[in-house]
This record gives structure tokens, C-alpha cells and sequence, in this order.
């Protein structure tokens, strides 16, 4: 394994971890749009469940130097000790926002809000794109990605691995389909015994794709694992996203084809023991493509599922639907950009009033798109509506989204700068302030990309996606950062 420091840091490290094991290949995409921001589809295959596992137990994480109070530096008049709060910025001190507050720009200990705490790359080693998907957290801070790493026959195999809360490798699980496509996980979700379930598409024999959920225990291993077709043959379904509500059931969202044209959006929920309770579908009044992105839960079951509808003349349109607890759909709304161009609803949060949070991007006439988040009350009316288009206008789009436990939002995705994409990480109060805004540059080409976040309940804030550091490819992305 070879580690690089990173020179754009203030504090800790940047560790670059090559899998060994892995090899080469073509980086998948499941979240709807190319490099340059263009609507794509996703690749892979269908059928079979043959599942390849390795469990590695190692700690191999790299922990960066956590930031030292700084309110007991001497004030430079020599007037006595720097009191951080002040709002008067003394040495030592990088920020003084006249409070105490942490997570709104500048922290309580006088450091910028933001700050990578302690992060890591993963790579294959090989030419092909390595990237995170989900994190979740757990309970006693143990923390758990997913995504995907290039393999040497030229495709992706999906990853898991569970970290400890100071970012040593618990294990590694890598998973393999029974066809020679993609195998992509791109959600993560854990149960309140600490167990993964980890969510994505498998290459089926038959060269089609299969929805994939895999539940495994804290050790790594499975519990059980469900891979399943579209309803028409040798048709796709990908999973795109899970959510597990009080009762420890188990919701998938994403989308398969359909039997007459086109995609639909797909919502399948799971008992625990991995049983089939109900699986729904729904297809917009137009041929063509819809699908469904994120999902959440609400204390009382119901579920929300964020996506994009086609509508004839307004290409894809922002969805999102509220169903019952037993899949009924109780209401939806679409959201049309002004330029009637692709906007997609990617992911959603939701609050103990029901209240939905949805993030995800628009296109535009003279930028690739520009972000959306919005929050609307449980009967599906707006309460407000943020967007962004970057520092320099350039453009910026958001690919996840995090609850915060006093309500923050915490927003991911990619923001251009001088025609160069770096990881975004935004974070927005839950009445629509924008608190802070910063970018994660690779320190290379890029792009580099947010995929999703999570905030425990010390504040921090965990996010995965993939930064290009000038070894290979984009490699997948886990960092820790300040409030």
C-alpha cells in the first residue's frame, strides 16, 4: 500500500490505498449524468445470485491530526489571552465569528467549518474508476461505506468496507455477479444492531442487470442476499438507494424496465429476514425513462421516493412521491426547470414532522446545471426552495444529502471552478440558510465528485464520493469533517 500526503490541507493526512487484489477496468455511473453533466444510462447485466465474498481484517486506516484548541494563543498586542468568540481575529486563531456556535462557518474553536478531520483514498491501482456511494454511521461511531473498485477484467466490483471511528479498516467485502458487466453498489443503510445492508445491481448471466440487496452482519458476514429481475425477460432493474424504517424493514428504491417502453420507477420494501412484502411501480404518462433515486422513511412508515419522471416536451422532470406504508401512493409532484431541460431529483431526507427534503440539480441554458434543494411539509407543499450555481457561476450539482440532528442539511455533489470539478459539500439550514460552502479538490484533473453524506451525533460529518489524485483514475473518497 503507498500512502501521499496532501499538500492542500492544513492538518491530517490523505491516505492512497491500493487494493492489490483488484485490477483494471471502465468505472460504472448509476446516478444519471456523464463527466461533463449529460444524462447517461447505466450498464451491467441480470439473472443468477453467484456472490463472491473476501473478508480482510486489517487497520489499515489513515488518521489525520485532530485541530488543538486554539483560545489560549496570547492576543498579538500583548493585551492578555485571545479569547476565541470574540470576533477579533488574534494569532493563532485561522477564524473569529464573534460566537461560540460551531456549524456555522467558523467552529467554536476558531478552525473553519468543514475541516477534513481525517480522510482516505481507496484505488484499485488500475486505470479504471474506483468511488463511494453510501455511508451510514452507527451507534458507537463505527462507520460503513460502499461503492465500487475496477477489476482486471476491464469492469466493477462492488465494495464494502467497515470502518472504526477513528478510521482503522475493520473489513473489506467485495462483491462479484455471475455475468462479466458492472457490479455497482451505490446505497448503504444500518439497522439498529449495527448490520449493513448494502443496495446496487449485479451483471446478470443473461447480460442484463439485477437489483441487488445484501444484508451482511457486523463482522462482515452474510445474512442473506436478494438479487432480482425486472418483470419482463432479460430485462434490467437497478437499486439506487435504501432506507430501513423503526421496524427494521428494509426499502429499496431505484428502477427496472418496463414492459411497454422505457424505465419505471421501482419501490420494493423487505421484512428484516429479507421476505418480499410489496413491490411497486410507477410510470409516468409518457414513453420514456423514470426513475427513482433516494428514499426515506417516517417514523410512522410512510416513504418518500425522490427521482425524475419524462415528460414529452420537458425532457426529465423532478419527481417526488409519498406512498403509504403498505405502497400505496398518496400524492406526487413534479418540478419543471425554466429551461425544460434535464433536472433530477437525486435524494431526500425527511424530519420528524414528515417534512421532505430533496436535493439534486437542473440544467441550465449557459451552465451544465445548477443545484436544487427544497423542503416541502408533509402534504407535499413548498416551503422553501434553495439553488446554487457556484462561486463562479460555473456550475454545480448535488448527488446527496444528509439530515444533521439539530436539522441541518448537509449537501454533496460537484461544483466547477476554472472548468475543473471539485467535490462539494454545502450545508443548509433547515429553514433554507446556507451556513457554509466548500469545495474538495483532488489536486488534479478531476472530476472530482460528493456522493453522500451522513452526520453523527457529535456533529461530524462523514462523506464519500471520489477524487482524482493524479495516480490513476478517480479514487473512491472517505473523509471526516469538522461541523
Amino acid at each position: 500500500m503507498a500512502s501521499c500526503p496532501s499538500p492542500r490541507r492544513p492538518w491530517g493526512g490523505l491516505a492512497c490505498l491500493a487494493l492489490g487484489a483488484c485490477a483494471a477496468g471502465q468505472g460504472g455511473r448509476s446516478m444519471g449524468e456523464d463527466d461533463t453533466g449529460s444524462s447517461v444510462g447505466s450498464s451491467g447485466g441480470s439473472d443468477g445470485g453467484a456472490v463472491t465474498t473476501m473478508v480482510a481484517t486489517l487497520d489499515e486506516g489513515s488518521s489525520g491530526t485532530l485541530p488543538t484548541s486554539l483560545t489560549n494563543a496570547d492576543d498579538d498586542d500583548g493585551g492578555g489571552p485571545a479569547v476565541c468568540g470574540d470576533g477579533n481575529l488574534d494569532v493563532n486563531e485561522i477564524c473569529d465569528d464573534g460566537n461560540t456556535d460551531d456549524a456555522d462557518g467558523c467552529n467554536a474553536d476558531c478552525t473553519p467549518s468543514g475541516e477534513i478531520l481525517w480522510e482516505q483514498t481507496v484505488g484499485s491501482g488500475l486505470a479504471g474508476v474506483d468511488e463511494g456511494f453510501g455511508v451510514s454511521v452507527d451507534a458507537a461511531g463505527n462507520f460503513v461505506v460502499v461503492g465500487y473498485v475496477a477489476t482486471a477484467a476491464g469492469g466493477n466490483d462492488g465494495w464494502v468496507r467497515r470502518y472504526s471511528p477513528m478510521g482503522g479498516a475493520y473489513w473489506t467485502v467485495m462483491h462479484a455477479g455471475p455475468g462479466a458487466g458492472n457490479d455497482n453498489f451505490t446505497g448503504v443503510g444500518l439497522d439498529a444492531d449495527g448490520s449493513v445492508y448494502a443496495v446496487g445491481y449485479q451483471s446478470g448471466a443473461d447480460a442484463s442487470n439485477d437489483g441487488l440487496v445484501r444484508k451482511v452482519d457486523t463482522f462482515g458476514a452474510d445474512l442473506w442476499v436478494s438479487a432480482f429481475d425486472a418483470p419482463s425477460a432479460a430485462a434490467s432493474t437497478v437499486v439506487q438507494n435504501v432506507a430501513i424504517d423503526d421496524a427494521g424493514n428494509v426499502i429499496v428504491v431505484g428502477y427496472h424496465d418496463s414492459t411497454a417502453a422505457g424505465q419505471e420507477i421501482m419501490l420494493r420494501k423487505f421484512g428484516p429476514d429479507g421476505t418480499v412484502a410489496w413491490t411497486r411501480s410507477y410510470g409516468g404518462a409518457a414513453l420514456g425513462d423514470d426513475r427513482g433515486y433516494g428514499v426515506a422513511a417516517t417514523v410512522g412508515g410512510d416513504i418518500y421516493v425522490a427521482g425524475t419522471e419524462f415528460v414529452a416536451a420537458e425532457a426529465f422532470n423532478m419527481w417526488l412521491g409519498k406512498y403509504d406504508v403498505d405502497g400505496n401512493l398518496l400524492w406526487s409532484r413534479g418540478t419543471n426547470g425554466a429551461a425544460s431541460l434535464d433536472d433530477y431529483l437525486i435524494a431526500v431526507e425527511v424530519d420528524d414532522d414528515d417534512d421532505a427534503y430533496v436535493c439534486g440539480y437542473q440544467g441550465t441554458v449557459n451552465q451544465p446545471w445548477q443545484t436544487f434543494l427544497r423542503r416541502y411539509d408533509s402534504d407535499g407543499v413548498i416551503v422553501w426552495t434553495d439553488q446554487y450555481l457556484g462561486e463562479t457561476m460555473e456550475g454545480a450539482h448535488c448527488s446527496g444529502l444528509g439530515r444533521a440532528p439539530d436539522g441541518d442539511l448537509v449537501m454533496v455533489g460537484g461544483e466547477i471552478e476554472a472548468t475543473v470539478r471539485a467535490a462539494l459539500v454545502r450545508r443548509v439550514s433547515a429553514d433554507g440558510d446556507v451556513k457554509w460552502s466548500r469545495k474538495y479538490p483532488g489536486g488534479a484533473a478531476g472530476p472530482d465528485y460528493g456522493r453522500d453524506a451522513f452526520i453523527d451525533d457529535a456533529g461530524v460529518i462523514y462523506v464519500t464520493g471520489a477524487l482524482d489524485v493524479g495516480t490513476d483514475a478517480r479514487d473512491l473518497w472517505v473523509a471526516q469533517l469538522s461541523p
